[in-house]
């Protein structure tokens, strides 16, 4: 999806300046180019679903957490704030892709339940894992062509639950992305953390579904 350049810089700064924001580390999945899987995920968008499944794995932005920061929002666009940066997941291997969604807000208790759906026509969900694996929904995605750095002292997390976890070294509040948490339910605010820039490579924004359970 091909966007002009002012919109882009008009969107980032309405992302940046939001409250509420789901944050995300990217690199490479399972064995696939961070490249080659953008590109494989902006043409979900021209397929017959008509939005991204974005899979993810993390205990931070599990699918009531997405749902509490969306209706926080109070009807304003969830942004998805997407940083260089992650790590490889299964380098050198080929992950399990999905082929069964759930909207519930709960994980259905077993794979026989009738709350389990197929991933529609058009969507892949590389490297589903566990029971942890989620996907966001996406009804928009822009690649940042311009250099903006974010700094993620700016942010701590959405739900207070997860105001427990222990700073790292040097840090005075736990960082967004500390203990391998790639993706993060954030709220701005004053933290008092050191400063921590990253390099911003792309924005989306939630669907009204935001998100779902994934499955292989």
């Amino acid at each position: 999806m091909v966007r002009p350049i002012v919109e882009e810089a008009l969107i980032t700064k309405e992302a940046l300046r939001a409250d509420r924001v789901v944050v995300s580390i990217t690199g490479p999945v399972a064995g696939e180019a961070e490249s080659v899987m953008l590109q494989r995920k902006l043409a979900e968008l021209d397929s017959e679903a008509g939005r991204i499944f974005w899979g993810i794995r993390s205990s931070t932005c599990r699918v009531p957490d997405v749902c509490g920061l969306a209706v926080a929002n109070q009807g304003a666009p969830t942004y998805v704030l997407f940083f260089r940066g992650g790590s490889p997941t299964l380098d050198g291997g080929e992950g399990k892709w999905a082929r069964f969604y759930s909207p519930a807000r709960s994980r259905p208790a077993s794979d026989a339940s009738p709350e389990w759906q197929p991933i529609p026509n058009g969507i892949c969900v590389k490297n589903v894992r566990d029971r942890l694996s989620t996907a966001l929904i996406l009804g928009y995605y822009a690649v940042v062509s311009s250099p903006v750095e974010c700094d993620f002292s700016q942010y701590t997390f959405f739900n207070p639950k997860y105001l427990d976890i222990k700073p790292g070294s040097k840090q005075i509040v736990p960082s967004l992305t500390h203990q391998g948490r790639s993706t993060v339910c954030a709220k701005r605010g004053s933290h008092g953390a050191l400063p921590s820039p990253h390099h911003l490579v792309g924005i989306a924004w939630l669907t009204g579904e935001r998100t779902v359970w994934v499955r292989s």
